[in-house]
């Protein structure tokens, strides 16, 4: 365990959380997504609230993001967290994602790991990778939920499978210890050698302590 806690220790600077994705969920007029692709925030927003009226998921989505990093108004979580799950509940996955977030980081709620849990399920039954990840972190460290390794193994994997870098290396570094799925140390720092040769720096930090045999 303290091994799982170390390599997310060693990573814990950069976020857990899912980039911008400026995705519709239905077609909506090309300017509304060109402004918020350029960050036109206050031309973007006069039509993300008329699309809100009209009960676009992805404009409550977009709004919530805006109001969560005050872009083009004054910052607010709580305003942010409605949105999001306005958005979640009509079923836009990356808004299930950020409500999740947010009860994890404990940002406009008190902090919640059983809403993070069950917002991130949900993301990740959506196909969200960083969703998926972050639910590994949950069941391994048995956070909120039962210790399930196997099920830690099958998230991390997901995560990995949809190219997060993340997950690759939490794949490596599992295999390598045997953490939900069957150890083979060798395999493991082949997967970390790969990682590394692609410019990784985590990975060739983790290979280089594999190969003195210190972790």
């Amino acid at each position: 365990m303290k091994r799982i806690r170390d390599f997310f220790a060693f990573r814990s600077k950069k976020p857990t959380e899912q980039p911008v994705l400026p995705q519709p969920s239905e077609p909506v007029p090309l300017i509304v997504q060109m402004m918020v692709d350029a960050q036109l925030y206050n031309e973007a927003l006069p039509q993300l609230n008329r699309l809100l009226e009209l009960g676009d998921p992805w404009a409550a989505y977009q709004l919530g993001l805006l109001a969560a990093r005050g872009l083009g108004m004054a910052q607010n979580h709580e305003q942010a967290n409605a949105l999001f799950r306005t958005a979640a509940e009509a079923g836009y996955g990356p808004a299930a994602f950020a409500l999740g977030a947010q009860y994890m980081k404990g940002r406009g709620v008190v902090r919640d790991d059983r809403q993070a849990i069950k917002w991130l399920t949900i993301a990740a039954e959506a196909g969200s990778a960083w969703a998926a990840f972050n639910l590994a972190k949950y069941y391994s460290d048995g956070t909120a939920v039962p210790v399930d390794q196997e099920t830690a193994a099958i998230l991390m994997r997901r995560a990995a499978e949809a190219g997060l870098l993340d997950g690759k290396r939490g794949i490596a570094l599992w295999t390598y210890h045997g953490i939900g799925i069957p150890r083979d140390r060798q395999r493991g720092m082949e997967l970390l050698a790969e990682l590394a040769d692609n410019g990784d720096r985590e990975a060739l930090h983790w290979l280089t302590k594999a190969r003195a045999g210190e972790i």
